[in-house]
């Protein structure tokens, strides 16, 4: 699968293709340039996919005899009919489009746009999530045509089209990156002699990037989405009760432990269930720790605590009645933590 890949890929996210673009942009800042990108939209890119060229594509890459053999039966023999008040129609098979909403839809997909990124790889950058399409050109300030990025757009159209990919023109936008106080040129791109839009701000993947990559916009939307949401809390709280307006709080916190513990465990049972636990502990820890809490706060307190002096504890506490040695809340042992070279002996006491 192609690097400039983002969409439907382990360990990628929208957030690596943001980083990807936002980096191309600052890389022409750098050389002094400015950076164009043409944010491409396709017309139902994913019902557009046509069954022959993609098991050629699949044959291409490798994928042969049985294993091709029932990715053809995957998308052979469907039949779509339409059905109005009732009355249908007379089925008809379906020769274009990936089922959307299963498993190898998506990777279909990506098999078969795989081979977009090769085509103009070396006049411009791309960045793909799905198909989500963007082109990044750098061009020199003041340069008064863009030629190499007018042939680069018709590349890549041509490409669309043979692949059964319907580029939409009106809906595909262009901006032009640049620094503040900087003399521009001002060439036109086309597509099919129409002329593609330039706009100061577009919607990516979520985000909404400005030319100035100064995230105005981008805060401003957030900010309204924000105070509309506080305004309906805050009318909430005097008519709601507290099951209505509970608060459901994620806390992320990624841990990687490595450990080395040398444990003495000595224990005693006695009448009544006296519990004496006499432990003799020297640690050598590295701390990359991974927590994930998942908490629901309704109408009771929440405790944290973090810390170490002489004597070292991790814990937390619901506000319940249950005691430990320091004076902890109920312990739960998630992981037991020192820093490399830190020795720690304990006597404890649990009665």
């Amino acid at each position: 699968m192609s690097n400039k890949q983002f969409g439907f890929t382990r360990g990628r996210s929208t957030i690596d293709a943001g980083v990807e673009l936002v980096q191309h942009i600052f890389g022409a800042w750098e050389d002094s340039r400015d950076a164009i990108s043409i944010f491409c939209d396709l017309s139902k890119a994913f019902d557009c996919v046509y069954h022959e060229t993609l098991i050629g594509k699949l044959r291409h890459y490798g994928v042969t005899g049985r294993a091709l053999d029932l990715l053809k039966s995957y998308l052979s023999n469907r039949v779509q009919r339409v059905d109005v008040n009732g009355m249908k129609s007379s089925g008809s098979i379906v020769h274009m489009g990936v089922p959307q909403g299963s498993i190898l839809g998506p990777f279909l997909f990506l098999v078969y746009i795989n081979d977009l990124p090769s085509l103009v790889k070396d006049v411009h950058e791309i960045v793909l999530f799905a198909d989500d399409t963007s082109l990044l050109f750098k061009v020199k300030r003041q340069q008064p045509t863009y030629d190499d990025v007018n042939n680069a757009i018709s590349k890549v159209e041509k490409w669309f089209t043979a692949n059964n990919l319907l580029l939409n023109e009106m809906k595909t936008k262009c901006i032009k990156f640049s620094l503040p106080n900087v003399r521009h040129g001002s060439g036109t791109i086309s597509v099919r002699n129409k002329e593609l839009e330039f706009v100061n701000s577009t919607v990516f993947l979520g985000i909404t990037l400005d030319n100035r990559l100064q995230w105005g916009p981008h805060i401003s939307k957030l900010a309204k989405r924000l105070s509309s949401a506080a305004y309906a809390v805050k009318k909430m709280r005097n008519l709601s009760d507290v099951e209505t307006a509970r608060l459901d709080l994620d806390l992320d916190l990624d841990w990687d432990l490595d450990l080395d513990l040398d444990l003495g465990l000595g224990l005693g049972l006695g009448l009544g269930l006296d519990l004496d636990l006499d432990l003799d502990l020297d640690l050598d820890l590295d701390l990359d720790l991974d927590l994930d809490l998942d908490l629901d706060l309704v109408g009771f307190g929440f405790g944290f605590g973090f810390g170490f002096g002489f004597g070292f504890g991790f814990g937390f506490g619901f506000g319940f009645g249950f005691g430990f040695g320091f004076g902890f809340g109920w312990l739960d042992l998630i992981g037991l933590v020192g820093f490399d070279g830190f020795g720690l002996d304990l006597d404890l006491e649990w009665i």
